[in-house]
């Protein structure tokens, strides 16, 4: 499975798949994958806006996130405080680097700009394509699962603790619209289209 975008919501999807046992190729036009544009800030007085000790990104280990606090920033470590939002990225990003290190047959990161998908996988801007079944796309960050059935959309979501799609983002109905591959599933929905 090829996951496009490698903010939160990509990193996450990809470690969980990994840890599950599916293949996931990463694709992130970034240099640092897991930070996104919500985590990347370089000023620490720009905090989260939930309590650190409901910011773990597992939800079979709740305590995750305050407990990598204990360990890196033990003066952050306050469940009931909001830490920095640059502070979190490296979380997920030390998340990330971990399952990829007890994970590399599974999980793989790849630094590039898709510009495209069809039956095959997605294609990169520099002309390579990465074969993949199936391409959630996690550069809306909306929960939206295309080229998944409904089955593995859901399994993506408890997954990843993404909620279902808002209600101003395309829904499923809206990417079959706009054109399917041969067989009918979409593959995946580029950034704003």
């Amino acid at each position: 499975m090829a996951i496009i975008g490698g903010g939160f919501s990509g990193a996450m999807l990809a470690a969980r798949l990994a840890e599950s046992g599916v293949e996931a190729v990463l694709v992130e036009r970034g240099e640092r994958p897991g930070l996104g544009v919500a985590y990347s800030t370089p000023f620490v007085s720009h905090l989260l806006n939930v309590r650190s000790g409901r910011m773990s990104a597992r939800a079979d280990q709740p305590r995750d996130f305050v407990e990598w606090l204990e360990r890196r920033h033990p003066d952050l470590a306050d469940p009931e405080g909001f830490a920095p939002r640059r502070v979190y990225g490296e979380y997920v990003r030390a998340r990330l680097a971990t399952v990829q290190a007890q994970h590399a047959d599974r999980l793989q990161i790849v630094r590039g700009e898709a510009v495209g998908v069809d039956e095959d996988g997605v294609i990169l801007a520099e002309g390579s394509r990465l074969a993949a079944r199936a391409v959630p796309d996690a550069v809306v960050g909306h929960g939206i699962h295309i080229g998944l059935s409904e089955d593995e959309s859901q399994a993506v979501t408890r997954m990843t603790r993404i909620s279902p799609a808002s209600s101003h983002a395309p829904s499923r109905r809206d990417h079959c619209r706009r054109g399917s591959p041969p067989g009918g599933r979409p593959l995946a929905r580029r950034a704003g289209a």
